[in-house]
């Protein structure tokens, strides 16, 4: 937790949660620790369903601290394709393992960082 790293897209995925609402979903690793488990990433895109304006101007502010890390045209093509191996810098967090046992402890982006 609190360690700056640079990530690397791995794999792009957008597809719906289970209420329908759209998520983007990077899987990522950490350039230079290869030893280092991967990191997936996921967010919804802001205009879903039952989302207060609120909600929405958060996921908003997350995605446009996303795209300014990967230096990312937001006006560009949506090919997410082209997002395969770009780097960006970011600030780590640690999400526990679940009470239930569920989910093992994991890496997560908690901050993105914009290039310099």
């Amino acid at each position: 937790a609190g360690s700056e790293v640079k990530l690397r897209i791995l794999e792009v995925t957008i597809k719906p949660d289970s209420s329908g609402n759209e998520m983007l979903m990077l899987r990522l690793d950490v350039s230079d620790e290869p030893m280092v488990k991967e990191i997936y990433w996921n967010c919804h895109v802001p205009s879903g369903r039952g989302f207060t304006e609120k909600r929405s101007m958060v996921l908003r502010r997350i995605l446009s601290d996303m795209f300014a890390a990967f230096e990312f045209d937001k006006t560009a093509s949506n090919d997410t394709a082209d997002w395969l191996g770009k780097e960006a810098w970011a600030i780590l967090s640690v999400v526990p393992a679940s009470s239930d046992g569920k989910y093992q402890e994991k890496n997560d982006v908690a901050r993105w960082m914009a290039q310099k």
